[in-house]
């Protein structure tokens, strides 16, 4: 499912979901879902309340992915997470930037594809 938001929401503890972050927040949740919107349109405060729908109907945060890009947002989001969902349950939530995840992915399984798993990144400016 792909939800497509448009315009600035303001942001704030306890802030409701307008129609379109709700839909996404409680939508079918044997699904995965992308959120494409702009700067300020509510994109962290939906997956929020995506992952507290998903805890709520009976998923096993542990078998939640919340992927982002920055280590910034995926700090914010683990945060927030942990503060609505309670850390006991927030820590068990994979939440991570979309390089991080994918370069676990090839240290753990990349030896199956013939890749060097002891794979290193080069840091900016290094």
């Amino acid at each position: 499912q792909t939800v497509a938001e448009e315009g600035p929401q303001s942001e704030g503890p306890g802030r409701s979901l307008n129609e379109m972050q709700l839909a996404a927040a409680t939508g079918a949740i044997n699904a995965p879902l992308v959120i494409v919107a702009g700067a300020g349109t509510g994109k962290t405060t939906t997956l929020l309340g995506r992952v507290g729908h998903l805890v709520r109907s009976g998923a096993n945060p542990k078998h939640i992915l919340l992927l982002t890009f920055t280590n910034n947002s995926a700090d914010d989001i683990a945060n927030r997470l942990a503060g609505s969902l309670g850390r006991e349950v927030a820590q068990h939530v994979t939440c991570t930037t979309i390089h991080a995840f994918c370069l676990a992915l090839i240290r753990c399984f990349g030896g199956k594809l013939g890749f060097d798993t002891k794979i290193k990144v080069a840091e900016k400016g290094a």
